[in-house]
């Protein structure tokens, strides 16, 4: 669950906060960032016959991946974030990326782009276009 966490609810916005199956698929790709993966979350993953972790920590879930994609932390992320009143606020790093590390954004755009998947290029207008249960300010 992402809710009370930092853009919890962009990512109601986006519906990342809805319960998914892993029933029958033959890889799943998650994007932790630096979230700490609950049990709940390792164990729905836990027979997944090929696993893709993009993570800012090793945790057990990147010890179950098949591939991990090591990316950023929230004090070394550049961009914006949704707060719980809703308003998008800057946010800016207080440590530099080390060398090696990608952005959260960087590592799903290159895999998208190896994948053949066009991305939105308008996140803002995206997530303002939904209607939210409070009002997204920018």
């Amino acid at each position: 669950s992402v809710k009370g966490e930092a853009n919890s609810l962009a990512a109601s916005q986006y519906h990342m906060d809805a319960p998914f199956t892993t029933k029958g698929y033959q890889a799943g790709f998650l994007a932790l960032g630096d979230d700490v993966p609950s049990q709940r979350l390792i164990s729905a993953v836990e027979g997944v016959p090929f696993l893709v972790v993009q993570a800012a920590y090793a945790s057990k879930l990147t010890a179950m991946a098949d591939v991990v994609l090591p990316v950023e932390m929230w004090a070394e992320t550049d961009g914006h974030f949704v707060n719980l009143d809703g308003h998008i606020q800057l946010a800016s790093h207080s440590l530099p990326l080390p060398e090696g590390i990608r952005t959260n954004a960087a590592a799903l755009s290159d895999l998208a782009e190896k994948l053949g998947i066009k991305l939105e290029g308008d996140w803002k207008k995206a997530l303002t276009d939904r209607t939210a249960v409070v009002a997204i300010t920018a």
